[in-house]
């Protein structure tokens, strides 16, 4: 983050007009609706949420380190809030595929976890969301399904 904030400083290039896009695009407006979530992520839907609010909200978290701009860290744990309530996702489908688009919500978290505006119970809350539904719900299929396709032949 330091190279990367000396860099934009600096106006070295393509750090700076990498920066410039950053701060223009949608993702990283501050004049979005945050919408809560609720508790499922339905089936086909986990671009529509996690994907997108992640996005978003690790861009307005980037650009929180980069600038210093504490409305982009306001806005960032608005969407990680937003995605912290979450107890079921689907497991049909794409839906195991899917729930991978959660590395945004976390890495945006991990950009935010010394942010002294994120409380620390809605911290906690999203580690939770992380452990049930997320980790305790992982099965390893590998002893079912590790052999070739075709082995049944």
């Amino acid at each position: 983050l330091d190279r990367m904030k000396a860099m934009v400083k600096a106006k070295h290039e393509p750090y700076y007009s990498t920066f410039l896009k950053l701060k223009e695009s949608p993702y990283s407006s501050l004049n979005t609706q945050v919408i809560n979530r609720g508790k499922q992520i339905r089936e086909g839907r986990f671009n529509a949420t996690i994907g997108v609010d992640g996005r978003r909200a690790h861009d307005l978290a980037l650009l929180w380190h980069l600038t210093g701009d504490e409305a982009y860290a306001r806005k960032a744990v608005e969407y990680l809030n937003a995605n912290s309530y979450y107890t079921n996702t689907s497991s049909r489908g794409t839906g195991p595929l899917d729930n991978g688009k959660i590395y945004l919500l976390i890495d945006a978290a991990e950009l935010m976890r010394d942010y002294s505006g994120w409380k620390v119970e809605d911290q906690q809350r999203f580690k939770n969301m992380l452990v049930y539904p997320g980790y305790s719900n992982t099965e390893d299929f590998s002893s079912k399904y590790a052999n070739y396709w075709d082995d049944s032949k």
